[in-house]
């Protein structure tokens, strides 16, 4: 089953509903930032793997909290 949400904080309220096999978030949303997110899923639920979609070089981003997998956005021009 795939579930969705508008954004960090909506996530963050359905995992207190059913925790997923895979998170997939975008890196840029309103509210709370998807690296916001992945902070608090590798605090609280580490299990969880997380694939990011950024438009930023994997380098560019907080090892801190790294994400599984991040899948590069494509601009067109």
């Amino acid at each position: 089953m795939v579930r969705t949400a508008v954004d960090g904080l909506d996530a963050i309220g359905k995992l207190r509903a059913v925790l997923p096999d895979l998170i997939i978030s975008d890196l840029n949303m309103p509210r709370m930032s998807g690296l916001e997110l992945l902070e608090v899923v590798r605090i609280r639920f580490p299990q969880i793997p997380v694939m990011v979609i950024s438009s930023k070089a994997p380098g560019e981003m907080p090892v801190t909290f790294a994400p599984d997998a991040t899948i590069a956005k494509r601009t067109l021009i």
